[in-house]
């Protein structure tokens, strides 16, 4: 198209300011020489340099399920290239601003690294782009934690299996988050966590997302020998229901044995044990021993259990009733020694609770219960 402005011309050279001509890369561009006249003196086709540009827009992929790696483009985009795990596949379909490319033989896994390149005609690469992968599978994995010895071990280490991304360590409640998990193995700093072989710890396995996929219990041995104390209060037969005391160290669990025969069983906390004895000690002149145990059911401690009998004392008492006179006495009397606190008549047969005991001296009215002398 012909352009009214002038070309700046000097020294043998001239310039023709085109940026705002709009040119496309399809235009034909041509310059044409006029003398002062406006007569055409020469014209020549411009050759001129395209700078191509372009690019890639993948869709995100489900594996197992998508087929293809696809996608749209924009620009001069003609072929593309996959790469999957840094090996290189030609091929694919570009074409009306979308771009397709068979992928099932060749990204297998959700953890594949996927990229897409973009390329024009003379093959300059354009655009470069990561494919996302979601997964429609369920995850699944498994950890194996080592056996931990206190003091000693600085890490929990172990195994794991499957789709293990992350761990968290919880150790008497707390927890932590941390650890490092490659090639089939892990390993969680604890030497500041875990200060004790009595604590209880525990190790879960999530996966990338954040799903639990394990929970393990981590072992405790200890290094150093297990110590630990019981102190048995008296029991009082008949009475008390429970052996109980306190106890210290690391004792954990309980074997109570009565004339021989032994019981396992009890609560241990916070210092304080019991133990239900109150359908296995029935007499007072039972023998009981109580024993500790660490958590690997090694003897810490026997302690005797003593015995305090709260059966009542025997008692002893006499009654020396009175010569009474039928008619006249309207009282049975007479004197009493020893532990008696109560009194019953009878009178042919019949009962009567009553009286009255002080001082050596009982008295029980009699007037309206005996009226025979011949009364048993």
């Amino acid at each position: 198209n012909r352009n009214s402005k002038a070309a700046a011309m000097k020294d043998g050279e001239f310039s023709f300011y085109a940026a705002d001509k709009k040119i496309k890369k399809t235009d034909e561009i041509i310059m044409v020489a006029y003398d002062k006249n406006g007569d055409e003196l020469a014209r020549q086709l411009v050759k001129f340099v395209v700078v191509t540009e372009g690019k890639l827009t993948p869709v995100e992929m489900t594996i197992p399920g998508d087929n293809n790696v696809t996608g749209t483009y924009t620009g001069d985009i003609t072929k593309i290239e996959l790469t999957v795990n840094g090996k290189i596949y030609k091929g694919g379909t570009v074409a009306n601003s979308t771009f397709k490319f068979y992928s099932k033989d060749k990204v297998m896994n959700e953890t594949d690294v996927v990229v897409i390149k973009g390329y024009d005609s003379t093959g300059k690469l354009l655009d470069t782009q990561t494919v996302k992968i979601k997964s429609t599978a369920p995850t699944a994995g498994t950890i194996t934690p080592a056996a931990i010895a206190i003091p000693g071990d600085k890490n929990v280490v172990g195994t794991y299996t499957g789709d293990v991304k992350s761990l968290v360590l919880t150790v008497d409640g707390v927890e932590y988050k941390g650890g490092t998990i490659a090639n089939g193995e892990f390993k969680f700093y604890t030497y500041d966590k875990i200060k004790s072989a009595t604590s209880e710890v525990t190790l879960k396995a999530y996966d990338k997302v954040g799903k639990l996929l394990d929970t393990q219990t981590v072992d405790i041995k200890s290094s150093a020998p297990t110590v630990g104390t019981i102190t048995p209060a008296v029991i009082a037969i008949p009475g008390d229901k429970n052996v109980v005391g306190t106890y210290t160290g690391e004792v954990k669990s309980l074997v109570l044995s009565v004339d021989g025969v032994e019981y396992k069983g009890g609560t241990i906390a916070n210092g304080e044990f019991k133990f239900y004895a109150y359908d296995k000690i029935k007499s007072a002149t039972s023998e009981v021993t109580l024993k500790a145990y660490d958590k690997a059911g090694r003897l810490l401690d026997t302690q005797t259990v003593e015995i305090k009998s709260l059966a009542p004392a025997p008692t002893a008492g006499t009654i020396t009733p009175v010569v009474m006179t039928i008619p006249g006495d309207k009282n049975v009397i007479g004197t009493y020694t020893g532990e008696v606190k109560s009194l019953v008549l009878t009178v042919d047969g019949v009962e009567y609770k009553g009286g009255t005991i002080a001082n050596g001296e009982f008295k029980f009215y009699t007037y309206d219960k005996i009226k025979s002398a011949t009364s048993e």
